[in-house]
């Protein structure tokens, strides 16, 4: 049933209805029991008298009432006059109340994270190192294995050298080769394919011994270095 919000002109009118002996006497009761003031609130004017100034009304007794009119011939209380001005009324969304089950719920867990949090606050901080510890397979000491991540240096740097004396050796003979193809003055026309192969892995052979000479001697001066730094540090 919608309900009506009227003016205080309507009410007005209403209200006097109320006090009239004509009107019958259910519908003065309807009107008395129906007619509910809009109570006092923050928006209510300073002035009291003007808190009154609009009404709900159900729109089934404003009908009864203009039906009621229309038998007495009053024109002032049709319904189209009754209407005038009014809203529709929208009761006001119901509040949610959280249950007190949820409050102390939330309580208890908003408690037990300060206390965690004050707890980890106060406590004293441990060092702890970002990396896992590194731990040896059983029936491995320490010194066996420095000596084979020592081994593995000594095997990749001899790998290394023999790879770079094997690059160097096939560069030089196919530098010779080249230089004894071209028109240079260096070279004689009428050289032969094996003179250039002769002179290319002569070259490449010389150059081979060099840099096997220079990285023997750069080995043992290496060794002699690390038997040195090892003996030092064996020494109590």
């Amino acid at each position: 049933m919608p309900i009506l919000v009227v003016p205080g002109a309507t009410a007005a009118r209403l209200e006097h209805l109320v006090a009239r002996e004509d009107v019958p006497e259910g519908m003065r009761e309807a009107l008395r029991s129906q007619i509910v003031c809009v109570p006092l609130s923050g928006t209510t004017p300073a002035d009291v008298s003007l808190a009154r100034v609009e009404v709900r009304v159900p729109h089934t007794l404003l009908v009864q009432v203009s039906q009621w009119a229309q038998t007495r011939e009053e024109s002032d209380y049709t319904l189209s006059s009754l209407v005038r001005g009014a809203q529709l009324y929208h009761p006001p969304r119901p509040v949610y109340e959280r249950p007190k089950e949820l409050d102390a719920s939330l309580e208890a867990i908003r408690r037990a994270h300060e206390e965690s949090e004050y707890t980890r606050m106060t406590s004293t901080p441990t060092l702890r190192s970002s990396a896992a510890p590194y731990i040896l397979p059983k029936g491995i000491t320490p010194q066996a294995a420095r000596a084979e991540r020592e081994a593995w240096r000594e095997t990749r740097t001899q790998l290394s050298a023999l790879l770079n004396i094997l690059l160097s050796i096939i560069a030089t003979a196919t530098a010779v080769w080249w230089g004894a193809s071209s028109h240079s003055i260096v070279w004689v026309r009428s050289t032969t394919l094996t003179q250039k192969t002769a002179v290319g892995l002569g070259a490449a052979l010389l150059v081979g011994t060099a840099e096997v000479v220079l990285y023997a001697r750069y080995w043992r001066t290496t060794e002699t270095r690390r038997r040195k730094r090892v003996a030092k540090t064996a020494r109590p």
